[in-house]
């Protein structure tokens, strides 16, 4: 979503009071005990206006239609919390700021009577526009309704195998990076796995192959290729058969 004073450079004020995360940023001294308000209908909406209820002094709840698409159980939440003010039919058309250059308010224009004001907050949070960037893979693994790949629970799995999913497209709930992280080392160790059970490695021969009680095994090792497979050769001699005569000391 985008509108006057939502974004970055000048005359913004993303990460200088609107974010795309409540949980990552709501705690912040910056919106502690002021006004806030959240975007969105969903299901992620209800939720974080909830949360932000713990921290600032009321929550506006801005949705552009008249009724919300969150389900019954996380809309009952929302409207029967004390510190949630719902504003139906509603958009944000520009963001405002104060002397410190931080987000003082909002012009907000109600879409059925058309009438515009302004709305004090110090906060604004996106809640809508969550979509997981799997479209690249174009049916190659089953993904949810959605669109969130489907991985096995606990795990980083997904309907393919050799393939692992890792961080917000495999996640709905919590989308935060620090549990993106977590999941991402989950799959590398997965991945790791899964080629040590996979791969076949050719035994490999010690390029010098030394002992100290034969002096011939001391001469320099000289290492050929044959047939994409290292062969080792000791003055013409087999490096293996050589080396079981001739064991280098521990």
């Amino acid at each position: 979503m985008t509108f006057k004073g939502a974004g970055e450079g000048d005359g913004g004020y993303w990460n200088k009071g609107i974010s795309a995360c409540a949980v990552c940023d709501g705690a912040a001294p910056l919106f502690r005990k002021k006004p806030l308000a959240v975007i969105g209908g969903g299901d992620s909406a209800m939720e974080e206006a909830n949360f932000l209820t713990k921290y600032g002094s009321k929550v506006y709840l801005i949705h552009r239609r008249d009724e919300f698409r969150a389900s019954k159980i996380m809309q009952n939440r929302a409207m029967n919390n004390p510190k949630i003010e719902i504003l139906y039919s509603t958009i944000a058309e520009e963001a405002y700021g104060s002397e410190k250059g931080l987000l003082a308010g909002l012009k907000i224009r109600d879409i059925k009577s058309d009438k515009v004001r302004d709305l004090e907050v110090s906060g604004l949070f996106f809640a809508i526009g969550h979509e997981p960037a799997t479209k690249f893979l174009d049916g190659q693994l089953e993904l949810t309704d959605e669109k969130y790949i489907v991985t096995t629970p606990g795990e980083t799995t997904t309907s393919v195998e050799g393939v692992f999913a890792a961080g917000d497209v495999q996640d709905k709930k919590w989308r935060q990076a620090v549990t993106a992280a977590g999941s991402g080392c989950m799959a590398a160790l997965q991945a790791e796995h899964f080629l040590a059970a996979h791969e076949q490695l050719p035994d490999r021969v010690p390029e010098r192959a030394i002992a100290e009680d034969d002096a011939e095994t001391a001469k320099v090792v000289e290492a050929t290729e044959k047939s994409g497979t290292e062969a080792v050769t000791i003055n013409g001699e087999n490096a293996a058969e050589k080396a079981a005569q001739h064991p280098v000391p521990s």
